[in-house]
Protein backbone atom coordinates (compact mmCIF):
# COMPACT_ATOMS: atom_id res chain seq x y z
CA UNK A 1 0.00 0.00 0.00
CA UNK A 2 2.75 2.45 0.83
CA UNK A 3 4.28 1.86 -3.10
CA UNK A 4 0.86 2.15 -4.58
CA UNK A 5 0.82 5.51 -2.54
CA UNK A 6 4.11 6.64 -2.92
CA UNK A 7 3.71 6.41 -6.89
CA UNK A 8 -0.01 7.31 -7.28
CA UNK A 9 0.79 10.32 -8.91
CA UNK A 10 2.98 8.13 -11.71
CA UNK A 11 0.04 5.18 -11.94
CA UNK A 12 -2.31 8.12 -12.89
CA UNK A 13 0.18 9.61 -15.76
CA UNK A 14 1.04 6.40 -17.05
CA UNK A 15 -2.75 5.34 -17.43
CA UNK A 16 -3.48 9.05 -19.05
CA UNK A 17 -0.38 8.71 -21.69
CA UNK A 18 -1.27 5.56 -22.72
CA UNK A 19 -5.13 6.46 -23.38
CA UNK A 20 -3.46 10.14 -25.72
CA UNK A 21 -1.19 6.91 -27.26
CA UNK A 22 -3.79 4.55 -28.10
CA UNK A 23 -5.44 7.41 -29.79
CA UNK A 24 -2.44 8.60 -32.10
CA UNK A 25 -2.24 6.59 -35.19
CA UNK A 26 1.50 5.49 -36.57
CA UNK A 27 2.51 8.24 -39.49
CA UNK A 28 4.82 9.44 -41.78
CA UNK A 29 8.25 7.08 -41.49
CA UNK A 30 5.92 4.82 -39.57
CA UNK A 31 4.03 3.25 -42.44
CA UNK A 32 7.13 2.38 -44.16
CA UNK A 33 8.47 0.71 -40.64
CA UNK A 34 5.12 -0.84 -39.91
CA UNK A 35 5.21 -3.30 -42.99
CA UNK A 36 9.16 -3.86 -42.80
CA UNK A 37 7.90 -5.39 -38.96
CA UNK A 38 4.99 -7.17 -40.09
CA UNK A 39 8.18 -9.60 -41.60
CA UNK A 40 8.81 -10.25 -38.55
CA UNK A 41 12.46 -10.10 -36.08
CA UNK A 42 14.38 -11.87 -38.33
CA UNK A 43 13.20 -9.16 -41.14
CA UNK A 44 13.94 -6.79 -38.52
CA UNK A 45 17.81 -7.49 -37.33
CA UNK A 46 18.24 -7.57 -41.63
CA UNK A 47 16.78 -4.46 -42.47
CA UNK A 48 18.79 -2.72 -39.08
CA UNK A 49 21.45 -4.32 -40.71
CA UNK A 50 20.88 -3.06 -43.78
CA UNK A 51 20.31 0.46 -42.82
CA UNK A 52 23.58 0.40 -41.22
CA UNK A 53 25.81 -0.13 -44.78
CA UNK A 54 23.36 1.78 -46.98
CA UNK A 55 21.54 4.74 -45.00
CA UNK A 56 22.22 5.30 -41.06
CA UNK A 57 24.28 3.94 -38.41
CA UNK A 58 20.97 4.22 -35.79
CA UNK A 59 21.10 0.50 -35.33
CA UNK A 60 19.55 0.04 -31.86
CA UNK A 61 17.13 2.78 -32.19
CA UNK A 62 16.08 0.88 -35.93
CA UNK A 63 15.36 -2.37 -34.47
CA UNK A 64 12.94 -1.09 -31.96
CA UNK A 65 11.41 0.90 -34.43
CA UNK A 66 10.81 -1.73 -36.98
CA UNK A 67 9.21 -3.87 -33.86
CA UNK A 68 7.36 -1.63 -32.14
CA UNK A 69 5.30 0.03 -34.70
CA UNK A 70 4.36 -3.15 -36.02
CA UNK A 71 2.98 -4.27 -32.56
CA UNK A 72 2.22 -0.26 -31.66
CA UNK A 73 -0.19 -1.59 -27.97
CA UNK A 74 3.40 -2.34 -27.06
CA UNK A 75 4.55 0.69 -28.17
CA UNK A 76 1.73 2.63 -26.67
CA UNK A 77 2.66 0.72 -22.95
CA UNK A 78 6.75 1.09 -23.55
CA UNK A 79 6.21 5.02 -24.43
CA UNK A 80 4.38 5.22 -21.53
CA UNK A 81 6.92 3.90 -19.10
CA UNK A 82 10.02 6.15 -21.01
CA UNK A 83 7.45 9.42 -20.33
CA UNK A 84 7.12 8.31 -16.62
CA UNK A 85 10.71 7.64 -16.20
CA UNK A 86 12.03 10.96 -17.50
CA UNK A 87 9.51 12.66 -15.14
CA UNK A 88 10.48 10.94 -12.09
CA UNK A 89 14.19 11.07 -12.82
CA UNK A 90 13.86 14.77 -13.73
CA UNK A 91 12.25 14.80 -10.33
CA UNK A 92 14.97 12.76 -8.64
CA UNK A 93 17.86 14.24 -10.36
CA UNK A 94 16.60 18.14 -8.85
CA UNK A 95 16.16 16.27 -4.90
CA UNK A 96 13.12 18.97 -4.77
CA UNK A 97 12.23 20.83 -1.40
CA UNK A 98 9.02 20.73 -2.29
CA UNK A 99 8.47 18.05 -4.00
CA UNK A 100 4.53 18.46 -5.67
CA UNK A 101 5.47 21.28 -7.60
CA UNK A 102 8.67 20.03 -8.97
CA UNK A 103 5.94 16.54 -10.33
CA UNK A 104 3.58 18.90 -11.81
CA UNK A 105 5.96 21.59 -13.64
CA UNK A 106 8.07 18.31 -14.88
CA UNK A 107 4.60 17.30 -16.38
CA UNK A 108 4.14 20.55 -17.92
CA UNK A 109 7.74 20.24 -18.91
CA UNK A 110 5.94 17.16 -21.56
CA UNK A 111 2.82 18.64 -21.92
CA UNK A 112 3.72 22.59 -22.19
CA UNK A 113 6.21 21.57 -25.08
CA UNK A 114 5.78 23.07 -28.05
CA UNK A 115 2.87 21.39 -30.13
CA UNK A 116 4.95 20.02 -32.59
CA UNK A 117 7.45 18.99 -30.56
CA UNK A 118 4.82 17.09 -29.20
CA UNK A 119 3.87 15.43 -32.40
CA UNK A 120 7.56 14.67 -33.42
CA UNK A 121 8.89 13.00 -29.97
CA UNK A 122 5.65 11.89 -27.93
CA UNK A 123 3.29 10.36 -30.70
CA UNK A 124 5.21 9.97 -33.73
CA UNK A 125 6.89 5.95 -33.30
CA UNK A 126 9.96 6.71 -35.46
CA UNK A 127 11.04 10.00 -34.02
CA UNK A 128 9.73 9.13 -30.26
CA UNK A 129 11.94 5.94 -30.32
CA UNK A 130 15.22 7.57 -31.91
CA UNK A 131 14.94 10.63 -30.02
CA UNK A 132 12.96 10.40 -26.45
CA UNK A 133 14.26 6.70 -25.62
CA UNK A 134 17.62 7.70 -25.00
CA UNK A 135 16.66 9.95 -22.54
CA UNK A 136 15.94 8.31 -19.41
CA UNK A 137 19.52 6.21 -20.35
CA UNK A 138 21.09 9.63 -20.02
CA UNK A 139 19.25 10.94 -16.93
CA UNK A 140 20.28 7.40 -15.36
CA UNK A 141 23.55 7.91 -16.50
CA UNK A 142 24.22 11.36 -14.95
CA UNK A 143 22.25 10.43 -11.90
CA UNK A 144 24.63 7.26 -10.99
CA UNK A 145 28.06 9.27 -12.24
CA UNK A 146 27.08 12.78 -9.93
CA UNK A 147 26.05 10.26 -7.10
CA UNK A 148 28.90 8.21 -6.98
CA UNK A 149 26.98 5.23 -7.08
CA UNK A 150 28.96 3.38 -10.06
CA UNK A 151 30.06 0.59 -7.66
CA UNK A 152 29.83 -2.97 -7.58
CA UNK A 153 28.06 -4.32 -10.36
CA UNK A 154 26.35 -0.65 -11.14
CA UNK A 155 29.57 -0.53 -12.82
CA UNK A 156 28.56 -2.71 -15.31
CA UNK A 157 25.20 -0.68 -15.83
CA UNK A 158 27.48 2.22 -16.90
CA UNK A 159 29.44 0.00 -19.17
CA UNK A 160 25.94 -1.28 -21.01
CA UNK A 161 24.50 2.56 -21.04
CA UNK A 162 27.75 3.86 -22.67
CA UNK A 163 27.59 1.26 -25.43
CA UNK A 164 23.78 1.37 -26.56
CA UNK A 165 23.02 5.66 -25.90
CA UNK A 166 25.27 6.12 -29.27
CA UNK A 167 23.52 4.03 -30.80
CA UNK A 168 19.97 5.91 -30.90
CA UNK A 169 21.19 9.68 -32.22
CA UNK A 170 24.11 11.15 -33.55
CA UNK A 171 23.90 14.26 -30.88
CA UNK A 172 23.35 12.07 -28.34
CA UNK A 173 26.64 10.25 -28.50
CA UNK A 174 28.21 13.55 -29.07
CA UNK A 175 26.46 14.39 -25.94
CA UNK A 176 27.83 11.26 -23.70
CA UNK A 177 31.82 11.66 -25.07
CA UNK A 178 31.44 15.25 -24.47
CA UNK A 179 30.23 14.40 -21.00
CA UNK A 180 32.50 11.80 -20.26
CA UNK A 181 35.27 13.60 -20.55
CA UNK A 182 34.47 16.42 -18.94
CA UNK A 183 34.05 14.25 -16.06
CA UNK A 184 37.42 13.15 -16.37
CA UNK A 185 38.53 16.97 -16.23
CA UNK A 186 36.67 17.82 -13.05
CA UNK A 187 38.19 14.41 -11.39
CA UNK A 188 41.87 15.28 -12.55
CA UNK A 189 41.32 19.26 -11.44
CA UNK A 190 40.14 18.08 -8.10
CA UNK A 191 42.33 15.09 -7.22
CA UNK A 192 45.63 15.85 -9.44
CA UNK A 193 45.22 12.25 -10.63
CA UNK A 194 42.97 10.06 -13.33
CA UNK A 195 40.23 7.59 -13.01
CA UNK A 196 40.57 4.71 -14.51
CA UNK A 197 36.90 3.94 -14.47
CA UNK A 198 35.80 7.71 -15.93
CA UNK A 199 38.86 7.03 -18.84
CA UNK A 200 37.34 3.26 -19.23
CA UNK A 201 33.74 5.19 -20.36
CA UNK A 202 35.22 7.68 -22.08
CA UNK A 203 36.86 5.24 -24.38
CA UNK A 204 33.81 2.89 -24.66
CA UNK A 205 31.51 5.54 -25.39
CA UNK A 206 34.03 7.57 -27.62
CA UNK A 207 34.29 4.01 -29.82
CA UNK A 208 30.51 2.88 -29.68
CA UNK A 209 30.27 6.49 -30.85
CA UNK A 210 32.53 6.08 -33.62
CA UNK A 211 31.34 2.85 -34.78
CA UNK A 212 27.45 4.36 -35.57
CA UNK A 213 28.77 7.60 -36.65
CA UNK A 214 30.94 6.92 -39.42
CA UNK A 215 29.16 3.89 -40.61
CA UNK A 216 29.22 3.65 -44.09
CA UNK A 217 25.23 4.61 -44.35
CA UNK A 218 25.81 7.77 -42.87
CA UNK A 219 28.17 8.72 -45.08
CA UNK A 220 25.56 7.10 -47.86
CA UNK A 221 23.39 9.36 -46.68
CA UNK A 222 25.35 12.35 -46.08
CA UNK A 223 26.34 12.22 -49.84
CA UNK A 224 23.00 11.95 -51.08
CA UNK A 225 20.91 14.22 -48.82
CA UNK A 226 23.83 17.23 -47.68
CA UNK A 227 25.42 18.26 -50.85
CA UNK A 228 25.26 22.01 -50.30
CA UNK A 229 25.61 22.04 -46.59
CA UNK A 230 28.82 19.66 -47.07
CA UNK A 231 30.75 22.63 -48.95
CA UNK A 232 30.39 25.21 -46.35
CA UNK A 233 33.38 25.58 -44.18
CA UNK A 234 32.75 25.32 -40.30
CA UNK A 235 31.82 29.27 -40.18
CA UNK A 236 29.65 29.00 -42.93
CA UNK A 237 27.90 26.34 -41.23
CA UNK A 238 27.36 28.30 -38.35
CA UNK A 239 26.13 30.89 -40.18
CA UNK A 240 23.69 28.91 -42.11
CA UNK A 241 22.21 27.26 -38.89
CA UNK A 242 22.55 29.94 -36.54
CA UNK A 243 19.08 31.27 -36.62
CA UNK A 244 18.24 27.49 -36.05
CA UNK A 245 19.98 27.64 -32.83
CA UNK A 246 18.58 30.26 -31.34
CA UNK A 247 14.98 29.42 -32.65
CA UNK A 248 15.09 25.87 -31.35
CA UNK A 249 16.48 27.07 -28.14
CA UNK A 250 14.31 29.85 -26.99
CA UNK A 251 11.89 31.12 -29.71
CA UNK A 252 9.85 27.80 -30.43
CA UNK A 253 9.73 26.76 -26.76
CA UNK A 254 7.22 29.43 -24.80
CA UNK A 255 6.98 26.72 -21.67
CA UNK A 256 10.77 27.12 -21.70
CA UNK A 257 10.56 30.96 -21.94
CA UNK A 258 8.15 31.29 -19.09
CA UNK A 259 10.69 29.23 -16.40
CA UNK A 260 13.62 31.29 -17.76
CA UNK A 261 11.82 34.29 -16.79
CA UNK A 262 10.45 33.11 -13.02
CA UNK A 263 14.05 31.40 -12.40
CA UNK A 264 15.99 34.70 -13.07
CA UNK A 265 13.15 37.03 -11.57
CA UNK A 266 14.09 35.20 -8.38
CA UNK A 267 17.55 35.00 -8.44
CA UNK A 268 17.90 38.46 -9.11
CA UNK A 269 15.12 39.41 -6.36
CA UNK A 270 16.65 37.25 -4.13
CA UNK A 271 20.94 38.51 -4.84
CA UNK A 272 20.53 42.02 -5.92
CA UNK A 273 19.96 44.63 -3.55
CA UNK A 274 20.50 47.81 -5.98
CA UNK A 275 16.75 47.92 -6.72
CA UNK A 276 18.39 50.89 -10.16
CA UNK A 277 19.95 47.41 -11.35
CA UNK A 278 17.66 44.61 -10.61
CA UNK A 279 14.52 46.98 -12.22
CA UNK A 280 17.16 47.25 -15.76
CA UNK A 281 18.05 43.73 -15.56
CA UNK A 282 14.22 42.47 -15.01
CA UNK A 283 13.36 44.20 -18.26
CA UNK A 284 16.45 43.09 -20.16
CA UNK A 285 15.22 39.34 -18.83
CA UNK A 286 11.84 39.90 -19.56
CA UNK A 287 10.78 42.10 -22.31
CA UNK A 288 12.48 40.35 -25.36
CA UNK A 289 11.00 37.14 -23.97
CA UNK A 290 7.64 38.60 -24.06
CA UNK A 291 8.06 39.18 -27.41
CA UNK A 292 9.42 35.73 -28.25
CA UNK A 293 6.43 34.39 -26.61
CA UNK A 294 3.94 36.77 -28.23
CA UNK A 295 5.37 36.15 -31.92
CA UNK A 296 5.17 32.55 -31.57
CA UNK A 297 1.58 32.21 -30.95
CA UNK A 298 0.93 34.84 -33.24
CA UNK A 299 3.05 32.40 -35.94
CA UNK A 300 0.91 29.03 -34.52
CA UNK A 301 -2.86 30.75 -34.85
CA UNK A 302 -2.49 32.49 -37.85
CA UNK A 303 -0.24 29.73 -39.34
CA UNK A 304 2.58 32.14 -40.76
CA UNK A 305 6.12 31.18 -40.72
CA UNK A 306 8.90 33.27 -38.31
CA UNK A 307 12.19 33.41 -37.84
CA UNK A 308 14.45 35.47 -35.27
CA UNK A 309 16.36 38.41 -36.24
CA UNK A 310 19.94 39.47 -35.54
CA UNK A 311 18.97 41.83 -32.56
CA UNK A 312 17.50 39.08 -30.89
CA UNK A 313 20.39 36.27 -31.98
CA UNK A 314 22.45 39.41 -29.72
CA UNK A 315 20.28 39.18 -27.19
CA UNK A 316 19.81 35.74 -26.83
CA UNK A 317 23.92 35.70 -26.74
CA UNK A 318 24.37 38.07 -24.36
CA UNK A 319 21.10 35.92 -21.98
CA UNK A 320 23.21 32.78 -22.12
CA UNK A 321 26.65 34.54 -20.87
CA UNK A 322 24.23 36.59 -17.84
CA UNK A 323 22.43 33.34 -17.01
CA UNK A 324 25.55 31.27 -16.62
CA UNK A 325 26.78 34.40 -14.16
CA UNK A 326 23.67 34.40 -12.01
CA UNK A 327 23.77 30.40 -12.08
CA UNK A 328 27.36 30.61 -11.12
CA UNK A 329 27.68 33.56 -8.44
CA UNK A 330 24.21 33.02 -6.75
CA UNK A 331 23.39 29.21 -7.03
CA UNK A 332 23.52 27.39 -3.49
CA UNK A 333 26.92 25.46 -3.39
CA UNK A 334 25.35 22.10 -2.84
CA UNK A 335 23.53 22.67 -5.98
CA UNK A 336 25.49 24.68 -8.22
CA UNK A 337 27.21 21.65 -9.99
CA UNK A 338 23.91 20.11 -10.75
CA UNK A 339 22.69 23.36 -12.53
CA UNK A 340 25.52 24.00 -14.53
CA UNK A 341 26.24 20.78 -15.67
CA UNK A 342 22.65 20.72 -16.74
CA UNK A 343 22.75 24.39 -18.32
CA UNK A 344 25.80 23.19 -20.17
CA UNK A 345 24.85 20.02 -21.57
CA UNK A 346 21.58 21.58 -22.46
CA UNK A 347 23.00 24.36 -24.82
CA UNK A 348 26.04 21.61 -25.85
CA UNK A 349 23.27 19.60 -27.42
CA UNK A 350 22.05 22.16 -30.23
CA UNK A 351 25.75 23.67 -30.58
CA UNK A 352 26.27 20.27 -31.55
CA UNK A 353 23.64 20.98 -34.22
CA UNK A 354 25.28 23.74 -35.86
CA UNK A 355 27.21 20.99 -37.61
CA UNK A 356 24.18 19.78 -38.75
CA UNK A 357 22.04 20.50 -41.92
CA UNK A 358 19.13 19.01 -40.45
CA UNK A 359 17.40 20.81 -37.72
CA UNK A 360 13.77 20.00 -36.11
CA UNK A 361 11.79 20.24 -33.16
CA UNK A 362 13.23 16.87 -32.28
CA UNK A 363 16.74 17.34 -32.64
CA UNK A 364 16.31 20.29 -29.63
CA UNK A 365 14.21 17.84 -26.87
CA UNK A 366 17.15 17.05 -25.00
CA UNK A 367 18.12 21.01 -25.04
CA UNK A 368 14.82 21.88 -24.29
CA UNK A 369 14.36 18.99 -21.72
CA UNK A 370 17.76 19.54 -19.66
CA UNK A 371 17.30 23.72 -19.70
CA UNK A 372 14.08 22.84 -18.13
CA UNK A 373 15.85 21.16 -15.67
CA UNK A 374 17.86 24.08 -14.39
CA UNK A 375 15.04 26.31 -14.03
CA UNK A 376 12.96 24.08 -12.22
CA UNK A 377 15.63 23.41 -10.00
CA UNK A 378 15.91 27.38 -9.33
CA UNK A 379 12.38 27.78 -8.89
CA UNK A 380 13.00 24.79 -5.87
CA UNK A 381 14.97 27.13 -4.21
CA UNK A 382 11.83 29.37 -3.57
CA UNK A 383 12.22 29.80 0.50
CA UNK A 384 8.28 29.33 0.58
CA UNK A 385 5.88 26.81 -0.46
CA UNK A 386 2.30 28.45 -2.01
CA UNK A 387 0.18 25.96 -1.63
CA UNK A 388 -2.51 28.32 -3.49
CA UNK A 389 0.32 28.39 -6.55
CA UNK A 390 0.19 24.75 -6.79
CA UNK A 391 -3.35 24.00 -6.79
CA UNK A 392 -3.26 26.20 -9.77
CA UNK A 393 -0.61 24.60 -11.04
CA UNK A 394 -2.58 20.78 -10.64
CA UNK A 395 -5.53 22.35 -12.12
CA UNK A 396 -3.58 23.50 -15.10
CA UNK A 397 -2.03 20.16 -15.69
CA UNK A 398 -5.32 18.85 -15.42
CA UNK A 399 -6.86 21.02 -18.18
CA UNK A 400 -3.56 20.17 -20.36
CA UNK A 401 -4.20 16.44 -20.19
CA UNK A 402 -7.85 16.98 -21.21
CA UNK A 403 -6.95 18.82 -24.43
CA UNK A 404 -4.50 16.53 -25.45
CA UNK A 405 -7.46 13.74 -25.05
CA UNK A 406 -10.14 15.54 -26.75
CA UNK A 407 -7.45 16.55 -29.54
CA UNK A 408 -6.06 12.88 -30.06
CA UNK A 409 -9.34 11.28 -29.56
CA UNK A 410 -10.89 13.78 -32.42
CA UNK A 411 -7.79 12.40 -34.46
CA UNK A 412 -8.59 8.91 -33.95
CA UNK A 413 -11.96 8.83 -35.10
CA UNK A 414 -10.58 10.90 -38.34
CA UNK A 415 -8.20 7.85 -38.94
CA UNK A 416 -11.07 5.57 -37.78
CA UNK A 417 -13.14 7.45 -40.45
CA UNK A 418 -10.46 8.08 -43.58
CA UNK A 419 -9.70 3.89 -42.91
CA UNK A 420 -13.40 2.81 -43.55
CA UNK A 421 -13.71 6.07 -46.73
CA UNK A 422 -10.70 4.30 -48.43
CA UNK A 423 -11.49 0.64 -47.84
CA UNK A 424 -14.98 1.78 -49.67
CA UNK A 425 -13.54 3.92 -51.88
CA UNK A 426 -10.86 1.21 -52.81
CA UNK A 427 -14.03 -1.56 -53.11
CA UNK A 428 -16.04 0.95 -55.74
CA UNK A 429 -12.68 0.67 -58.22
CA UNK A 430 -12.34 4.52 -57.84
CA UNK A 431 -9.35 5.67 -59.76
CA UNK A 432 -8.54 8.72 -57.81
CA UNK A 433 -8.78 8.16 -53.87
CA UNK A 434 -9.68 10.99 -51.41
CA UNK A 435 -7.67 10.90 -48.33
CA UNK A 436 -8.15 13.72 -45.97
CA UNK A 437 -5.80 16.19 -43.64
CA UNK A 438 -5.86 15.55 -39.85
CA UNK A 439 -6.90 18.39 -37.34
CA UNK A 440 -4.19 19.65 -35.13
CA UNK A 441 -0.39 19.62 -35.52
CA UNK A 442 0.58 15.90 -36.33
CA UNK A 443 2.51 13.90 -38.57
CA UNK A 444 0.31 11.78 -40.75
CA UNK A 445 -0.34 14.72 -43.69
CA UNK A 446 1.83 12.97 -46.59
CA UNK A 447 2.90 15.93 -49.33
CA UNK A 448 1.67 15.17 -52.96
CA UNK A 449 5.41 15.35 -54.45
CA UNK A 450 6.94 12.96 -51.91
CA UNK A 451 7.11 9.96 -53.71
CA UNK A 452 8.35 7.39 -51.06
CA UNK A 453 5.51 8.39 -48.58
CA UNK A 454 2.94 8.15 -50.81
CA UNK A 455 4.05 4.73 -51.79
CA UNK A 456 4.43 3.96 -47.93
CA UNK A 457 0.88 5.31 -46.98
CA UNK A 458 -0.77 3.07 -49.94
CA UNK A 459 0.57 -0.52 -49.12
CA UNK A 460 -0.32 0.43 -45.35
CA UNK A 461 -3.94 1.51 -46.03
CA UNK A 462 -3.90 -0.98 -48.98
CA UNK A 463 -4.45 1.43 -51.58
CA UNK A 464 -3.74 0.00 -55.27
CA UNK A 465 -0.12 1.90 -56.53
CA UNK A 466 -1.91 2.64 -59.46
CA UNK A 467 -4.34 4.90 -57.95
CA UNK A 468 -4.37 8.53 -57.92
CA UNK A 469 -4.65 10.48 -54.69
CA UNK A 470 -6.45 13.24 -53.91
CA UNK A 471 -5.58 15.59 -51.06
CA UNK A 472 -8.53 17.08 -49.01
CA UNK A 473 -7.23 19.40 -46.57
CA UNK A 474 -10.74 20.97 -44.61
CA UNK A 475 -13.20 17.93 -44.25
CA UNK A 476 -11.89 16.85 -40.45
CA UNK A 477 -11.58 20.73 -39.43
CA UNK A 478 -13.28 21.26 -35.80
CA UNK A 479 -14.75 17.49 -36.49
CA UNK A 480 -16.11 16.68 -33.16
CA UNK A 481 -18.67 19.84 -34.38
CA UNK A 482 -19.37 19.08 -37.59
CA UNK A 483 -19.49 15.24 -37.23
CA UNK A 484 -22.91 13.96 -38.41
Amino acid sequence: MKLIKKYFPYNILFVLFLIILYFSPICGDDWGNYLVGKMGLFTDIKNAVGMYFVWEGRFISRILINILTYHKLLWNIVNSLVIISIIYLMVKIINPKDKRRVIILSILTILFMNILMFSQVVTWVAGNITYLFVIPFFLSYIYIIINGKDKGNIVYVTIFLNIIMTMFIEHMGVLLVFFNLFINVIYYLKNKKINKKYIMYFIISLLSFSLMFFSPGNKERNMVENTYFNKLNIFEKIKYNFNNFINYTFVYNPYLLILMSISNYYLMKENIRNKGIRICASIFFIIPLIYTIITYFVAVFQNTSYTSNIYLNIYFIIYIVMEFVLIYRYSKKEEKNIKLLFYILGFMANVVMLMSPTWGYRTSFTTYLFLSIVYINIIDDLKNSNKKINNILAGVTTCSFLIYLIMYFNVFLCEKDLRESIKKQVKNNKDVIDIYYFPYFTNCDINPNDEYHIKKYKEYYGIPEEKSLNYITNKFKYYIIYKK
